[in-house]
């Protein structure tokens, strides 16, 4: 085989496998795009528990501004009361939880993303030279001290 067709080989094979690792671990790669699935996953199910908090929310409001009485039972729990009542605290007491609300997860972005690129081209670069020699390898009849094929 001439060098020439060697090395065209070569340059496919390294070619050839520096595409197939772009394409798994690249930014834009399949495992990349798992990964955002997944964060998508995440971010609607924190919507959906944001939504539900914000439910629940508008109706202690609507209940907070149409009503005094619950203004007043929700001062109580706060430890507030009014002029002339009597507001015992008692020690090691604690209140069962309800209406005591943790607003939202915090979406903290993924890690940080390595830059791929860089051994996408070293798998390429590699993978020519390894395919380079083993077809020099290979191709190299034995037992000819000039390497000629042909006698």
């Amino acid at each position: 085989m001439k060098i020439g067709t060697r090395l065209l080989f070569s340059l496919y094979i390294g070619f050839m496998a520096a595409s197939l690792v772009y394409y798994l671990y690249s930014p834009t790669g399949l495992f990349a795009y798992r990964q955002l699935q997944g964060e998508i996953v995440r971010l609607e199910n924190n919507l959906q528990d944001l939504k539900d908090l914000h439910r629940e929310l508008s109706g202690e409001f609507d209940s907070l501004r149409r009503s005094s009485e619950t203004v007043i039972l929700r001062a109580r729990d706060l430890g507030y009361a009014r002029s002339g009542e009597t507001f015992m605290m008692l020690e090691d007491f604690k209140p069962r939880p309800g209406n005591y609300y943790s607003v939202g997860r915090i979406i903290t972005p993924g890690a940080a993303k390595t830059n791929r690129n860089a051994a996408s081209l070293l798998t390429g670069i590699v993978s020519m030279a390894a395919a380079f020699l083993l077809i020099a390898i290979f191709t190299n009849p034995r037992g000819r001290a000039d390497g000629s094929a042909h006698g």
